[in-house]
């Protein structure tokens, strides 16, 4: 793999990398209902950094957007 093939890899100091495609895709424009859409709320926030992360196809919330997303 390449440097610019960060997905999974581990810089100098042992951090693991990422690359956008670790991120859901609504990141960028999130639903109201999205946990990345109001980080004020401590819960929020442990539930964005896990599910906005590359755990995002594990989310309700991503799963219940994309299907009402694909009926339109």
């Amino acid at each position: 793999m390449g440097h610019d093939e960060t997905t999974d890899q581990k810089d100098g100091k042992g951090q693991r990398n990422f690359s956008l495609e670790d991120l859901c895709p609504f990141t960028e424009d999130p639903h109201e209902a999205c946990y990345c859409y109001d980080m004020t709320k401590r819960q929020n926030i442990s539930l964005a950094m896990y599910y906005c992360g590359k755990n995002f196809k594990e989310c309700k919330l991503y799963k219940k957007i994309l299907k009402e997303r694909n009926r339109i």
